[in-house]
């Protein structure tokens, strides 16, 4: 039962090393900021609109809107540990599976998006 939950919400195993991670997972907020507390090399990408990213966001993140996702994402690396995000997760999970349909396998959907990050990660962010 510990693997299947670090498997939604990646607090069981360091990243990468649980048996077969492939495809994405969910990543409680409360872990990333820990990871991005301790310098990991994450590739954070937020696939919200300009306005939002505007309004809030987070400091390492890369946006790239879900309407250029396709051809953004081609820069990114397959090897890398990326983590994608949205407002509450349904169109960062979109934009993951996406990217485990062209071969990428270290993907964290972050677990309610910005949103739940300002509640249990980060709440000096502002919310919307």
């Amino acid at each position: 039962m510990l693997e299947e939950d670090s498997r939604r919400e990646g607090e069981a195993h360091a990243p990468g090393t649980a048996p077969g991670w492939e495809g994405v997972r969910e990543l409680h907020p409360a872990v990333l900021r820990s990871r991005l507390e301790a310098g990991d090399p994450l590739v954070v990408i937020d696939v919200r609109e300009q306005w939002e990213w505007d309004a809030v966001r987070l400091g390492t993140a890369q946006l790239m809107p879900l309407g250029a996702f396709a051809r953004d994402s081609e820069s990114l690396a397959h090897t890398a540990e990326i983590v994608v995000y949205c407002h509450h997760g349904a169109r960062s999970l979109a934009a993951a599976r996406y990217l485990a349909e062209r071969g990428f396998t270290r993907l964290w959907n972050l677990s309610g998006g910005i949103d739940r990050y300002a509640l249990e990660g980060d709440t000096t962010l502002p919310r919307y």
